[in-house]
């Protein structure tokens, strides 16, 4: 899209658009299929699944090797008798997370002072990775079957929406210090995290609250769990946003030997911005989160409208264009896609890396949106995206700066 702007504007006007607008029209459809072939290949080729591709992926992201599970502990380890609840917590940061305390036949919710003992058992959250080392420092684990959360103990899920918390660490905020309650698991779009003192807790995230009944509602409202505050679209900081995408891509970059500066441009200067606020997440009070529904939709949403424009303006002489020699386009828009990209697919793979990552940045290498959204609907998850996010940038950038070097060259 980039180049095809270039050429309208640097390379002869609206007949030079014309043209670059066709070839672009012509060849297009047929790289998208170029790059979906070789991700399909690739998985026949090293008979790929799918579902251990993206549990590997998810093990890499948080450090858990498979899925969290409700496990409970029998204390059996003698010098832990006599300690604190918070020592515990502390001790075991990041491998189980205590939610109840079992004791004289009834559920405690146990506070960073109570103090454990003899028979007591803790009940809470793990993965099966950490079980020989609780073994070995706390006592017998075994998974719980029925989760048993009766009496004055209930469960909560509550929505982080209080903008004043996103961005805090669980030991910032102290939860458990404040309340007779923990947070026991945190889900993060397709991510269900096991949290520790040091992770953060994020607008938008979900967490499951275990403590008193009569605490929960109070929780939550620290929290937020408001609807309507995730669902707000926050137009002012998109807005904000792409203003600024637009004044970075109109500053002039000199490059020694052109005759003119070359510029990022629509597509580069919003793209740069962007990754910058996202990766702040927030400036002030305005926060640049947007719900997964805001962006699948603005994402659906922005590749019809490409691929509309791109049709609308190219599709007058569409079919007089393949008559008179475009289809040899097709045939090269296949092959500049398919040969390179099933070069370094097979390279990346025999390297180990992630099937999922691999289908991220072949779309990503190609600035290809449906190639991304052909990744994406293999599986859920963010292994796609992130690729795709991580190459898309670079790529972008050497299309819009080696369009304009090699227009300005010939000059």
């Amino acid at each position: 899209a980039a180049q095809q702007v270039i050429g309208e504007q640097m390379a002869g006007g609206a007949e030079a658009g014309q043209v670059t607008g066709m070839g672009y029209a012509v060849a297009y459809p047929f790289g998208i299929m170029g790059i979906i072939l070789v991700m399909v290949l690739l998985r026949l080729i090293f008979k790929i699944s799918v579902n251990t591709e993206s549990a590997k992926y998810k093990k890499e992201l948080i450090g858990i090797n498979g899925k969290l599970d409700a496990v409970n502990i029998r204390i059996t380890n003698l010098n832990l008798i006599g300690k604190s609840v918070a020592f515990i917590r502390s001790t075991l940061d990041g491998r189980f997370v205590i939610s109840r305390l079992w004791r004289n036949n009834q559920f405690l919710s146990p506070a960073d002072d109570e103090v454990i003992q003899q028979g007591d058992m803790l009940y809470g959250v793990s993965s099966r990775e950490h079980y020989n080392e609780l073994s070995l420092t706390v006592g017998n684990v075994s998974e719980t079957v029925d989760l048993g959360i009766t009496g004055e103990l209930g469960m909560k899920h509550v929505m982080v929406t209080n903008k004043s918390i996103s961005g805090k660490t669980l030991k910032e905020i102290g939860i458990s210090r404040r309340f007779p309650a923990s947070i026991t698991r945190i889900f993060r779009g397709d991510t269900e995290i096991l949290p520790a003192e040091d992770n953060t807790l994020e607008f938008g995230d979900t967490i499951r609250i275990v403590g008193q009944r009569k605490v929960l509602g109070d929780v939550s409202a620290m929290l937020g769990n408001s609807v309507e505050q995730l669902s707000h679209p926050n137009v002012l900081p998109i807005l904000l946003g792409v203003f600024l995408g637009i004044v970075v891509g109109s500053i002039p970059i000199a490059i020694p030997g052109l005759p003119a500066p070359a510029k990022l441009g629509l597509a580069g200067g919003p793209l740069l911005v962007a990754l910058l606020l996202g990766h702040k997440g927030r400036i002030g009070h305005f926060s640049f989160y947007m719900t997964r529904s805001s962006n699948l939709y603005i994402r659906e949403l922005g590749i019809i409208l490409f691929l509309a424009c791109v049709g609308l303006s190219s599709g007058r002489h569409f079919i007089s264009t393949i008559m008179e020699g475009g289809y040899m386009w097709m045939v090269y828009g296949a092959l500049i896609t398919f040969l390179p990209l099933m070069i370094v697919a097979l390279i990346a793979r025999f390297l180990k890396i992630n099937y999922l990552t691999i289908c991220g940045f072949l779309a990503g290498s190609m600035t290809d949106p449906p190639a991304l959204e052909f990744a994406n609907a293999l599986t859920p998850g963010q292994a796609q995206s992130t690729a795709y996010a991580t190459v898309y940038p670079l790529t972008m950038f050497l299309r819009v700066l080696l369009a304009q070097v090699l227009v300005l060259m010939l000059l």
